[in-house]
């Protein structure tokens, strides 16, 4: 949780910031989620912002 939160903490500054625990194959894993976003091109600025600081294994999750 300790290196999410410092990725959390960079990335506060492109959008809304929020840590997320998840159990995967049976191990704790945090997951840092950015926004959400307006739209695909928000969105789209924000990943460019993201692998611009470089966190390039970064992924755009859609969820309705």
């Amino acid at each position: 949780p300790d290196n999410a939160n410092r990725l959390k903490d960079r990335l506060r500054a492109i959008g809304p910031t929020e840590v997320r625990s998840a159990t995967v194959n049976g191990a704790m894993f945090y997951r840092v989620r950015l926004g959400p976003f307006a739209g695909v091109e928000a969105a789209d600025l924000a990943m460019a912002q993201v692998v611009g600081l470089g966190e390039v294994n970064a992924v755009i999750v859609i969820e309705k």
